[in-house]
């Protein structure tokens, strides 16, 4: 089967003639995005906030041995389809101190308990390995670097997923097999389980760690106007914190449920009176945006399942790549073929309904199984 090249006036569009009325029903029918993953992956690629960000929470004895200062972003994993498409999110390169060899840290980011998070983790760490051994081996050079693994969590309860291989074990505790038995180990920096009083005190990380906290609180409005009181006097000088909060407030406005347009407002108004540039886009001109294509995708899509467009099973795979591809990023050829090989009408129009709320092609992918 192949996707159809036809352009109808029926694709999918932005129109911008909706009355405000018709776009408040709108927002009532479709939730926010939450978009958790994707807020982590923007400020965990830009190296000063990193930096600042794993003084805070890695170990002193940890960061003797590393040199974070010249820690750069490792984009040799952004040429394989799996990592690009299916889990990674950020993984660094890290000189180790008084030596040419260097470090790799992997960091994933949840929002929500994934029971396989551990193996995921395990395959694109075996991966790296692996293509670094096929390099060093015809050289002689037959040792590994070290790969250090983190999840770095904040939804709505504990992570309590396994963070070693051998929790999935199935023997007892006390057997004396677990000695023997293939392990694989990460670390959690679980937001979830530290009050506001125990983040970092570090300008940079606070804010963002509280951001993430307050989220899916229904206090939340509340709680960024005290946010931004707390810090107000450090936004003028600050640049770093200034940048850090312009991204708060638009995930704050874009993702937080309890939110309303009224504190985004006033936070924009606030922070302009400070003098501080507001150099993201206008999240209202965003959301408007999301919730317009959002409408008329389902539009589309009720006009297809009331078989006003010919070749049923064919537009709706169409749609869901289309959906996904304005929400997140243009699916790989292999998962477009996956998607493709669908002809259930109704596996198709559960599909497209996750595709209007899953926050990655991950997430979209774990559903085709």
């Amino acid at each position: 089967m192949k996707l159809s090249d036809k352009r109808s006036s029926q694709n999918v569009s932005e129109s911008k003639d909706l009355s405000k009325t018709q776009v408040k029903d709108i927002l009532k029918l479709f939730p926010k995005f939450y978009q958790h993953d994707q807020f982590c992956k923007d400020v965990f690629l830009e190296l000063f906030f990193v930096i600042e960000i794993l003084r805070s929470i890695l170990s002193k004895s940890i960061l003797q041995e590393l040199d974070i200062d010249k820690m750069e972003i490792d984009n040799s994993l952004l040429i394989d389809e799996d990592f690009r498409n299916n889990f990674i999110d950020v993984i660094y390169r890290i000189p180790i101190k008084d030596s040419n060899q260097y470090a790799y840290l992997i960091i994933d980011f949840k929002s929500t308990n994934d029971f396989g998070t551990i193996f995921q983790l395990l395959r694109y760490s075996y991966n790296k390995w692996r293509k670094i051994w096929e390099k060093r081996v015809e050289t002689g050079q037959l040792l590994l670097p070290c790969i250090m693994a983190l999840i770095f969590h904040c939804g709505e309860s504990k992570f309590t997923s396994p963070q070693n291989v051998s929790e999935l074990v199935d023997l007892p505790k006390s057997s004396k097999l677990r000695r023997l038995a293939i392990n694989f180990h990460s670390s959690l920096y679980d937001l979830n389980t530290k009050s506001s009083r125990r983040l970092p005190k570090v300008p940079l990380v606070n804010m963002f760690f509280r951001t993430l906290q307050i989220a899916r609180s229904k206090k939340v409005n509340e709680q960024s106007i005290a946010l931004f009181d707390k810090f107000k006097d450090r936004l003028i000088n600050d640049n770093l914190l200034s940048r850090m909060w312009d991204k708060c407030v638009y995930y704050l406005y874009t993702s937080a449920k309890y939110f309303t347009l009224e504190t985004y407002q006033r936070l924009i108004n606030l922070t302009k009176e400070l003098g501080v540039k507001i150099m993201s886009p206008s999240a209202a001109e965003t959301y408007y945006s999301q919730a317009t294509t959002i409408a008329t995708v389902k539009g589309k899509a009720e006009g297809i399942a009331e078989g006003k467009v010919e070749g049923k099973v064919e537009g709706k795979v169409e749609l869901i790549i289309r959906t996904l591809t304005r929400r997140i990023e243009e699916p790989s050829l292999r998962l477009k073929k996956r998607i493709m090989r669908i002809q259930s009408e109704s596996k198709l129009n559960e599909l497209f309904d996750f595709a209007l709320e899953c926050v990655s092609l991950g997430e979209f992918e774990t559903a085709l199984n």
